[in-house]
């Protein structure tokens, strides 16, 4: 009986080693591949087209925002 809970505890420990390792190297190729992917994107002529465009897209959004919040001036008057 000794022997046979012996082995099992000896089974599990090794199954708890291998699954350790493949965490570590899930994590690691994770990591390699996110950081592969923002060089990626980087280094692209997309990536400074897509941050202008948000930048415009933000521009736009605020002054609707922050503008609601003011009176808005009277249709005949110069301003």
């Amino acid at each position: 009986m000794y022997v046979l809970l012996e082995e099992k505890l000896l089974y599990l420990e090794s199954r708890e080693m291998v699954m350790r390792y493949q965490n570590r190297i899930v994590a690691v190729a994770t990591v390699l591949l996110g950081v592969l992917m923002l060089a990626g994107t980087a280094f692209t002529g997309h990536f400074p087209q897509a941050t202008r465009a948000e930048a415009v897209g933000f521009d736009a959004l605020a002054h609707n925002l922050f503008a609601a919040g003011q009176p808005q001036p009277a249709k005949g008057s110069a301003r």
